[in-house]
């Protein structure tokens, strides 16, 4: 199993999975427009993002 890398804040988690997802030759366009938001935001963000439906749907197709 490959390491997570260590980040002090959402915010660098966030641009970790940027940074992944390009790493692999996917650009996550709709990812980066919906986090791009203060940091404030981010936390509800990525709550809404976790709980939504339409996201696990997409994780389990790309399985």
């Amino acid at each position: 199993m490959e390491k997570l890398p260590e980040v002090n804040s959402l915010r660098n988690a966030v641009q970790e999975v940027v940074k992944n997802n390009k790493s692999i030759g996917y650009n996550p366009t709709r990812f980066m427009q919906i986090v791009s938001v203060n940091d404030k935001e981010l936390i509800n963000v990525c709550t809404s993002l976790v709980k939504s439906q339409d996201a696990l749907s997409a994780i389990f197709d790309a399985y």
